[in-house]
């Protein structure tokens, strides 16, 4: 059975025995850290030992055993987790948090970035893990440079290497975190597939797999070619139904959560700074079909057939009906309680909570051997990933313009106006009576060609290996927001006026004439599907991206010489990479200068030809280009090898790079590990210079518009709508970090079996590239700080859906440090029951890892430096982070017996805080807030553990069946808990059948 988990010092010997069978996968093997089975060793001086290949490494040398922590997962692990994706069974390792999903970013429009499978190591960010397929660079999935591992050859797949150390010196940019490298089957020979489906418990959700792969050899071996194909479909959970009502399928509804906030300077007296609730709370800029704001009309709800109640304040909320609104007793724009639940939160289920997937993923690969020890090949991998997700329901608007001579008010309302004096009044709705919800389509596709040589060659008496490549890859995102609303048109339609003749018409005479159709807003009312696509075309926003990679590699390796302890190795080699990437969005979003009006989009006189018109999903136009060159040395020094004091390897290594945007930047790593004299106990140490350059969506990105909501300090914190604009930065450098590892590997040789490891690490990340958030920029300049002043980065004075909209502008800076250090634990024993009376064999693996400390400081006066180790909300503005647990542990125990197999699995996360440097306090007895010591209510969040059980059941030597429950007590995440590390799913059936031949 091969090993679930496996430390690189230990992993040379068991990899050499993977190279040796060209015609099989590994052999199966136990945890190999120190001691290898007699089955797996291998003689240093074998053919076999010079195809040693860790991933911690670029050296390939028998007995080299790399300092940097490797955890190998293997194939066995793979299929015991039976999950659709692969992506599921990896992030289930502790050492990644905060890894992206289908289950993630639902609530976004503009990024593409919806179901996208990105793998995050330490919480440092997707883009801080450099994601390798057979030691090869693989073009991204969208500009931020998120590699989506559901578009490997899955089924190929014999072990994944996850490296939880900084590798820069060894494997170039984006290797701060670590590397997790996907090493395929390459001389694979018969056919395999899996075919498997699952639902969860609701009846939801409901998904099917399909894999299938071919090898075979010709010409007496000399040709191989493998072909694999997958398709995956996965309906997702999707909401329907209005707002406030009950979720799909009968699920529960999940708390609705938020957090309202006072500035520093404006929270009460005793009161805390930021109230968190999970029972519901009003939103009293909008209502779900209309509220009145402001004035003396204030808290008029609309409702059913559009006539109104006054609304009853949560929190014996008291409304001024002044021209400026705001409600005595209520927070900001938020009354605890009360008779609605406004769209405060995307946890009640009104977002998608797993998006809806097709995926289909085509791979081959042709090789040839040019003699005994030299083969040319290449590859083609096509993929392409179609989702749709659900941002959320209706169009949340505030600060709407109502006219008191509106034809669909109701008289009441007049008379109220009249009453009043007063001829208009500001509202805000949520958009409940739309016929259609927005829906974000992403359609992605992936073209990657590699060709490249490898094999052996002899010189100066030493024989050496090379390994080179070019791969050219591409990748297509279209992006199409359906239902969207053009803002100043749906301004239009729902300004209408009754003619002498009775019939209802727009105002705006330009609109009219433009074919503007009434819409009524206001209320629960219905209006026809023509009165909708006036405002929001069948076309939607969208945008249409094109990504390039280009890249070369060339690496040498061997063992030159001996010294007085062993072989001297060394691998050394030169590295070229171009990425580049074009954008192109509607002329509505991007403005007609950057895209001409045509068909689809056709002009009107009423939208601003500068673009931005969108409520959501304002795609500018954009490209950019850089390229880089690298050069590398590393090498493995035996420093003593004796029985007496045991053996000494040191390891190091340097790169250059030279990047087109930033010039030269230099890498380097220097470590060793020591066999102590005491059998089976092994040290090992590494420290490294790391770097991060920034990316395509760092430097070039195009400008990108999501409407949101300020609080204005400038005028007494009211509440503006806004669009926050995300740019890019071309004048960023690279991040650098500084990375120490530290650990110790334990086989005892009286408890066979057994293999232990705990490792230290210390990650120190500076000039880390930040992008603040739109309020953040706001509270800056309001605090004093000059340079987050100017229109240059905002503006909240302007009139919504013209051409002086009110906007926020934000983009990225090298100011922030991060700061994290923790341990690493992981521990299997493996043994026969026989000698307790029982059948077959048993193993216990345990992997965990503790977060001791993530310290961010945003470097930026006026911010707090932050701790989120045990920050387990989705709301972290670290940068990368979203939802660090202090402990997070998988543990496994397998019972083999006869042609069965049983697994249970258990998922731990630690109970965490929603903000990890607040302070709790309750009103009355609450400290004045500063930046560095906010207070809130309360700010907790439970741990969870997840057990899951699975059974396999071998029918005959090339077919198996299996099933397994995921989540079995149907634990689902709680109020303020991210979906990166807590489980927003429940429990799920799965079964299938695998068949190899």
């Amino acid at each position: 059975m091969t090993a679930l988990v496996a430390s690189a010092s230990g992993m040379a010997m068991m990899l050499a025995a993977s190279s040796a069978s060209a015609q099989t996968p590994a052999p199966a093997t136990t945890d190999t850290t120190v001691a290898t089975p007699p089955s797996a060793q291998i003689d240093s001086g074998s053919a076999e030992a010079q195809d040693i290949v860790v991933t911690g490494s670029r050296i390939t040398a028998a007995g080299f055993d790399a300092p940097t922590p490797t955890t190998v997962i293997g194939a066995d692990l793979i299929a015991k987790a039976a999950q659709p994706n692969l992506f599921n069974a990896i992030t289930q390792l502790p050492s990644l948090q905060g890894s992206t999903g289908t289950t993630v970013a639902n609530g976004n429009t503009s990024t593409g970035a919806t179901g996208l499978s990105g793998l995050n190591l330490r919480g440092l960010g997707t883009f801080r893990t450099l994601t390798l397929l057979d030691g090869q660079r693989v073009v991204a999935s969208n500009i931020s440079n998120i590699t989506d591992i559901s578009q490997f050859p899955q089924l190929l797949v014999e072990r994944v290497e996850v490296v939880t150390g900084g590798a820069s010196a060894s494997y170039g940019s984006d290797a701060v975190a670590g590397v997790v490298n996907f090493i395929t089957n390459k001389k694979f020979e018969g056919f395999k597939a899996n075919i498997q489906g699952g639902i969860t418990t609701y009846g939801d959700d409901a998904q099917g797999t399909v894999q299938a792969a071919y090898g075979k050899s010709f010409f007496d071996g000399k040709l191989h070619v493998i072909a694999s194909g997958e398709y995956f479909h996965s309906d997702g959970i999707i909401p329907g139904g209005k707002f406030g009502g009950l979720p799909v399928n009968g699920r529960k509804r999940l708390p609705r959560t938020g957090g309202p906030s006072y500035s520093i300077a404006g929270t009460p007296a005793g009161s805390p700074q930021t109230t968190y609730y999970t029972d519901g709370a009003q939103n009293i800029a909008q209502g779900p079909n209309g509220l009145i704001t402001s004035g003396p009309l204030q808290g008029t709800l609309f409702g059913a057939g559009g006539t109104t109640t006054q609304l009853v304040y949560g929190g014996s909320g008291i409304p001024n009906r002044t021209a400026g609104g705001g409600v005595q007793g209520c927070i900001q724009t938020t009354c605890l309680g009360g008779a609605y639940f406004g769209p405060l939160s995307t946890a009640g289920g009104d977002n998608a909570i797993d998006a809806k997937i097709d995926r289909i993923v085509g791979y081959g690969r042709v090789s040839y051997d040019l003699s005994d020890n030299f083969e040319i090949f290449g590859t083609v991998n096509l993929a392409q990933v179609k989702t749709i997700t659900q941002p959320t329901q209706g169009i949340p608007q505030n600060g709407l313009t109502g006219q008191c001579d509106n034809a669909f008010l109701n008289q009441s309302v007049k008379d109220r106006c009249a009453a009043a004096g007063i001829t208009s009044f500001t509202f805000g709705t949520i958009g409940e009576n739309l016929p259609h919800y927005l829906d974000v389509h992403n359609n992605r596709k992936q073209q990657r060609f590699v060709i490249g040589a490898d094999g052996k060659f002899d010189l100066f008496g030493s024989t050496w290996s090379v390994d080179s490549y070019f791969e050219h890859g591409r990748t297509s995102t279209a992006i199409n927001v359906k239902n969207n609303v053009l803002r100043a048109l749906y301004n239009a339609a729902t300004d209408a006026i009754r003619l002498p003749t009775g019939e209802i018409v727009c105002r705006n005479v330009t609109a009219r004439a433009s074919g503007c159709i009434p819409y009524n807003g206001f209320g629960d009312v219905e209006n026809s599907e023509a009165a909708f696509r006036y405002f929001a075309p069948a076309a939607g926003s969208s945008s249409y991206s094109k990504q390039r990679q280009d890249a070369a590699s060339i690496a040498i390796n061997g063992t030159p010489f001996h010294n007085w302890a062993g072989e001297v190795s060394v691998a050394f080699g030169a590295e070229w990479r171009e990425e580049a990437y074009r954008v192109t969005g509607d002329p509505y979003g991007a403005g007609i200068a950057n895209t001409p009006f045509n068909d689809e989009y056709p002009s009107n006189p009423l939208l601003a030809t500068t673009g931005s018109n969108w409520f959501a999903g304002n795609f500018a136009n954009g490209h950019g280009k850089y390229n880089v060159k690298d050069v590398f040395f590393e090498t493995g020094i035996p420093i003593f090898d004796s029985n007496a004091a045991g053996k000494l390897t040191f390891n190091g290594a340097v790169r250059a790079t030279d990047y087109s945007t930033s010039g030269w930047v230099a890498t380097w790593k220097l470590g060793g590990t020591y066999d102590t004299p005491i059998e089976g106990l092994r040290l090992r140490a590494v420290r490294s210079r790391d770097i991060r350059a920034p990316n395509l969506s760092d430097l070039f990105a195009a400008p990108v518009s999501v409407n949101s909501t300020f609080n204005d300090r400038f005028n007494g914190d009211k509440l503006v709508a806004a669009q926050q604009r995300t740019v890019g930065n071309p004048n960023l450098s690279p991040e650098i970090a500084s990375n120490l590892e530290a650990g110790i590997v334990y086989s005892p040789s009286f408890v066979p079996g057994l293999r232990l490891s705990v490792d230290y690490f210390k990650i120190d990340l500076k000039d880390a590239i930040q992008v603040l958030g739109g309020q953040q920029i706001i509270d800056l300049c309001f605090q004093g700080n000059a340079a987050f002043c100017g229109t240059d980065n905002f503006f909240l004075q302007g009139v919504q859906g013209s051409n002086s909209q009110s906007y926020v502008t934000v983009r990225p800076f090298n100011v922030a440090s991060v700061k994290t250090k923790g341990l690493d634990i992981e521990a299997s024993y493996r043994f026969t029951l026989d000698s307790i009376g029982v059948p077959g064999n048993f193993t216990a693996r345990a992997l965990a890892t503790r977060t001791i400390d993530f310290t961010v400081d945003p470097g930026v006066v006026g911010q707090a430096i932050a701790q989120y180790a045990g920050n387990n909300s989705a709301n972290n503005p670290a940068p990368g982070a979203n939802g660090i647990a202090k402990w997070k542990a998988f543990l496994q125990q397998s019972w083999e017996l006869g042609k069965f197999q049983f697994t249970a699995t258990e998922r731990l996360v630690s109970k965490g805080k929603i903000n990890a440097i607040a302070i709790v306090c309750q009103v009355g007895n609450c400290p004045a807030p500063t930046i560095q010591t906010p207070t809130a209510n309360f700010n907790f969040i439970p741990g969870q553990a997840y057990i899951d059980l699975g059974v396999n059941y071998e029918v005959s030597e090339p077919i198996s069946v299996f099933a397994k429950v995921d989540n079995v007590t149907n634990k689902l995440a709680p109020p303020f808990g991210s979906p990166t590390i807590y489980d927003t799913i429940g429990r799920r059936f799965l079964v299938g059948a695998r068949f190899n031949y």
